[in-house]
């Protein structure tokens, strides 16, 4: 069954709602399986997570919140006001080996500042098979710091630039190249989840409630009590007198 995570709450963590990462933290349960860190019962939700490049779910991102490891020290990143990045965004990278660059950003991280950007700035990684398997190289994206290291592409000339958000006759709010003065649209992609269902898009499938169901009136209140109903609805007629009330 593919869900229709949009509209939910979804998290910077690669657009997962965000009740999903709420729940992964401290407790070991991840997307594939379970994790074999399993945190001590005086550990409360509300302690301070450590952010990594890693994902809530994933082992390493576990590891490092171990609550057996001992107190964390909190993270000194000041967020954002406005954030002005998202998943398809075409990009230039200003900083690195990469710098001229340009790319679509893959994930973002804003409890960071940073995003990550598909095939630039890469860290190449070797892998120890051990003595069985061989060793093997792997790249994997280094995160990039918003908005120093890299910059919004305008569309109209295809160069960075800044951006300011502006509203529209029709009221709704989106960026505008400060040089050019062209609205930056979302890509297609923001709003893709993990299971990649958008609400464009998405078409219900056999396991799917369908709009007709949700809107049949299953109950429809009456002025009776229940024995009154279940005479109702076998016939029952009742016969005998009621009889007198006083009130004092």
């Amino acid at each position: 069954m593919v869900r229709l995570t949009p509209i939910l709450r979804w998290s910077d963590y690669f657009n997962v709602p965000k009740r999903y990462v709420e729940r992964v933290k401290f407790n070991g349960t991840a997307i594939e399986g379970n994790m074999n860190i399993v945190p001590h019962k005086t550990i409360k939700h509300n302690d301070s997570w450590v952010y990594t490049n890693d994902p809530p779910w994933t082992d390493l991102a576990q590891r490092k919140n171990d609550p057996r490891q001992g107190h964390h020290r909190p993270q000194l990143i000041e967020p954002l006001k406005t954030w002005d990045f998202f998943r398809g965004d075409v990009v230039e990278v200003m900083v690195g080996k990469d710098k001229g660059k340009q790319g679509n950003i893959s994930a973002y991280i804003r409890e960071l500042n940073t995003v990550f950007v598909s095939g630039l700035n890469l860290e190449v990684q070797r892998i120890n098979g051990g003595a069985i398997a061989a060793t093997s190289i792997a790249a994997k994206e280094k995160p990039l710091i918003v908005p120093h290291q890299v910059r919004l592409i305008d569309p109209y000339d295809g160069k960075p630039c800044t951006i300011e958000w502006r509203y529209t006759a029709e009221g709704e709010l989106v960026r505008v190249s400060t040089r050019s003065g062209r609205i930056i649209p979302k890509s297609p992609a923001w709003e893709e989840t993990s299971d990649y269902a958008k609400k464009s898009t998405y078409k219900p499938g056999l396991d799917d409630t369908i709009d007709a169901e949700l809107k049949r009136v299953t109950f429809e209140p009456k002025l009776l009590t229940v024995a009154e109903e279940l005479m109702q609805a076998n016939g029952i007629v009742e016969t005998r007198k009621r009889g007198p009330v006083y009130i004092y």
